[in-house]
């Protein structure tokens, strides 16, 4: 994934690319793949996110 190269971190929710960039109808729907993406990694993860060293 190279356009991310400069993040520090990245959660990619699946599903996510079912939703194109600018889909206002479905903002809801996206904000909680996000938010429960996160949240499943925080609790998998003791409430850190896992640290991948390259």
């Amino acid at each position: 994934m190279i356009k991310f190269n400069e993040c520090d971190m990245i959660i990619l929710p699946e599903g996510l690319s079912e939703f194109g960039t600018f889909d206002m109808n479905s903002i809801d729907v996206i904000f909680d793949l996000g938010y429960l993406t996160t949240k499943k990694i925080l609790d998998e993860n003791g409430g850190t996110f896992p640290v991948k060293i390259d």
